[in-house]
């Protein structure tokens, strides 16, 4: 992973932190599926965000 993208991920979060008063996972998760994106694009990769998967009891 490069240097710039790490980096443009913290300046990002701390922008969100800034404006938006708090840091929680509501905050946080999105920019770091974008910082996990620019990864898997260099390596021509998909990032699939979320998969529910179904228990054998039916439970997600």
């Amino acid at each position: 992973m490069s240097i710039q993208l790490i980096n443009h991920y913290y300046t990002e979060v701390d922008r969100l932190i800034q404006f938006g008063g708090k840091a929680n996972e509501a905050v946080i998760s999105q920019k770091f599926g974008d910082l996990i994106d620019g990864y898997c694009r260099k390596r021509h990769l998909l990032l699939v965000p979320q998969v529910d998967i179904k228990t054998r009891e039916g439970r997600l």
